[in-house]
């Protein structure tokens, strides 16, 4: 009786494992995080969007980049590798932005470039909700796979940390399952990556292809930071956010990198936004804080330059078009993303490469410009904003009913 019990757990055993072996053998054929299979350049890579802050890490250490570009996803559809290596005539380039990040996210994936690279450039896309005390960092970002603890020590095995999980999980499992039915479709309204970090905005193009994608794309990300506590509803300022903009800056100047910080653009309708929650002040604060930040940097010998685009210009004041089919050819894509193109020309006034400067909507901020150019700021948004009621009236039914 005994025996045949024996043989029974042996064989469940036997079978248990080969099942197993099995699973990681297709999870890592699959690779469905895209951690152990590196892309070559210019082959795409589909699929990861849920899973950037796994996969992102992974790309940055098979680059070891030499100049960074960071930031929220206005970054990472904006800010084009393969054109900053062109303006600045160096390499490689790799753009580590974040879908949806707060600013700790962005700070540890800057540490973590640190320190799989050798960087000497940062352009670091800074936008007001990351600092909301109320965004916590997503489920899938870890400080265990990055290349540098948080204390700055190094950790030479944080790419172990992963291994489980992408080996043998029902959450890999799952992802795997998605892989297969949906990589390798050719679908035009899929976002794609390379292995730059660069982010091709397949769903964007096709949402915002007409007027009325555009005008709908609008309304929805309008509604969605004015009711998202993580974003503008009953924000306020978490109280490490300003800490840990200036570790990015000190570790920065510490390194004689070179660092380019720019406030994000968005449309004039999200300005309004901002101004309908009640943030206005807080938003100049802000800026006013961030500048502060980058001019002591500056005092202590860093080579750094903060500019402003989050301001009414003619990129931001769009107007909307009618609500028809007709294609939409515009700078952005919805209330706060802008198209590469427009990416290509901002990176191209900041860097100031050569005589290559194209206007792009922006204001570098200094000492002696900082408190006029927010008032600027301040009266030409009213101007606009009380010259446009169908801006006004657009924002207003772009809310649900109770947060008129």
């Amino acid at each position: 009786m005994r025996q045949h019990l024996r043989r029974y757990l042996f064989s469940l055993l036997a079978a248990l494992t080969l099942l197993c072996a099995a699973a990681v053998g297709v999870s890592w054929a699959v690779d469905p995080y895209r951690i152990f299979h590196t892309a070559v350049e210019g082959e795409p890579v589909e699929g990861i969007g849920p899973f950037t802050r796994i996969t992102k890490p992974y790309m940055a250490r098979n680059i070891a980049p030499r100049i960074l570009l960071a930031g929220s996803s206005r970054a990472e559809y904006a800010l084009v590798p393969s054109e900053a290596e062109r303006l600045l005539g160096e390499g490689p380039a790799f753009n580590a932005a974040l879908s949806g990040p707060n600013i700790y996210e962005v700070r540890r994936m800057i540490d973590h470039a640190n320190g799989v690279g050798n960087v000497r450039t940062l352009v670091l896309g800074l936008d007001f909700y990351m600092f909301n005390a109320q965004l916590a960092p997503q489920d899938a970002f870890s400080d265990a796979r990055l290349a540098v603890t948080p204390e700055g020590t190094g950790n030479r095995l944080g790419w172990l940390s992963d291994l489980p999980l992408a080996l043998l999980s029902i959450d890999t499992l799952e992802a795997v399952r998605k892989a297969q039915k949906y990589r390798g479709r050719g679908d035009p309204c899929q976002d794609i990556w390379y292995r730059d970090g660069t982010r091709l905005p397949g769903l964007l193009e096709c949402e915002a292809a007409t007027n009325r994608g555009f005008r709908d794309s609008t309304s929805s990300t309008l509604k969605f930071y004015l009711t998202s506590k993580t974003l503008y509803k009953d924000y306020r300022m978490a109280p490490n956010g300003l800490a840990d903009a200036a570790h990015i800056l000190e570790e920065a100047a510490a390194r004689g990198q070179r660092v380019v910080l720019y406030f994000s653009p968005v449309q004039a309708l999200h300005l309004g936004a901002i101004d309908k929650a009640g943030l206005w002040p807080l938003f100049e604060t802000w800026k006013k804080e961030i500048f502060r930040l980058a001019e002591r940097a500056r005092k202590e010998g860093a080579d750094i330059a903060l500019w402003d685009y989050a301001r009414l210009s003619p990129l931001t004041a769009v107007t909307l078009p009618p609500e028809n089919e007709e294609p939409w050819q515009g700078a952005f894509y919805d209330s706060h993303h802008v198209r590469p193109e427009v990416g290509k020309r901002m990176i191209a006034e900041m860097l100031a490469a050569g005589a290559e400067r194209p206007e792009a909507g922006g204001v570098r901020l200094t000492a002696s410009n900082l408190d006029d150019e927010l008032a600027h700021q301040r009266a030409a948004f009213l101007a606009w904003w009380q010259a446009h009621e169908e801006a006004r009236i657009f924002l207003n039914d772009a809310l649900p009913e109770e947060s008129r």
